[in-house]
């Protein structure tokens, strides 16, 4: 991977960890993550709705920053990746693709965009993002 595609995904993705952490943080707020949490099966379900925010904010900043990229980015994998295995696969082995119906204003989504999350991620986190602290030593 080229030193500038490198810094481009990092940055990218560690933007995408950062919103999603403001989105925890500030839409949904923590109390209404650990309630979802719960509602998965998960028991110590604060604990990890403040887990899940904080390796996504801070783990965006650091990908965004480049420190510590493989950390920051291994961090966030584990996160995506429980998420993906706990919640998406639930609902179906298939893919399914978004549709928007407009006049009923209803969505239904897959989940190919968290497995291609997860695969930026991972490949962050097995190559480092090129460029700053974080990147290939």
């Amino acid at each position: 991977m080229s030193a500038y595609a490198g810094i481009a995904l990092r940055v990218v993705v560690g933007a995408i960890y950062l919103f999603q952490a403001y989105l925890a943080l500030f839409v949904s707020t923590p109390k209404g993550l650990a309630s979802y949490i719960e509602k998965l099966g998960f028991h110590v379900h604060t604990i990890l709705a403040v887990g899940v925010i904080a390796i996504n904010g801070i783990g965006g900043a650091m990908l965004v920053i480049g420190l510590w990229t493989r950390l920051a980015a291994s961090l966030n994998a584990a996160v995506l990746l429980l998420g993906l295995l706990t919640v998406y696969v639930r609902q179906n082995v298939i893919l399914r693709g978004t549709l928007v119906d407009a006049t009923i204003g209803r969505t239904w989504a897959g989940y190919e965009y968290v497995a291609l999350l997860a695969a930026a991620t991972v490949l962050l986190a097995v190559g480092g993002g090129g460029g700053g602290a974080g990147g290939k030593k």
